[in-house]
């Protein structure tokens, strides 16, 4: 009797192992087909809809960046500045237009890590020039790129 019990038992647990193993794989093979969060945010292009306009090299020791645009049909177009490498403090961009004059646009949120987009419309029509003002938080190289975005 104690035999047969024992036998039982074992059955039992094998039983569970054997379901609680399928359902591992099962889980595995359903996880391998759907792509990752981090796959989803690789395989779709960062900036599909949007052209670069500039790209400028931050160093160590400077504390502005200018991005020569010269580009017309831009009013109201959306404007992403995106840092890349290092960990920069924002203060204010001056966006320089055809007849030289600026306006400027003052950041709220002023810690920018790298990656990370900052956005603003454009107010003219074209554009010369964009001037970045910053402080390199992150003490190393990077850099900062310009999209134009519809």
């Amino acid at each position: 009797m104690e035999r047969v019990k024992w036998i039982n038992n074992i059955k039992h647990l094998l039983c569970v192992y054997c379901l609680f193993f399928v359902t591992v794989l099962l889980q595995a093979n359903t996880q391998a087909a759907s792509p990752t969060n981090h796959q989803k945010k690789t395989s779709v292009k960062d900036n599909a809809a949007c052209e670069v306009l500039g790209e400028v090299r931050i160093k160590t020791a400077s504390a502005r960046a200018a991005i020569v645009v010269n580009r017309q049909d831009m009013v109201d177009r959306q404007l992403q500045l995106k840092v890349y490498d290092t960990k920069i403090k924002l203060d204010k961009i001056w966006v320089y237009s055809a007849q030289n004059k600026y306006h400027s646009i003052p950041f709220q949120q002023k810690l920018n890590t790298g990656g990370v987009t900052r956005s603003f419309r454009s107010e003219k029509d074209s554009i010369e020039k964009i001037i970045v003002f910053y402080k390199n938080i992150g003490k190393k190289t990077g850099k900062i790129i310009l999209y134009a975005c519809q």
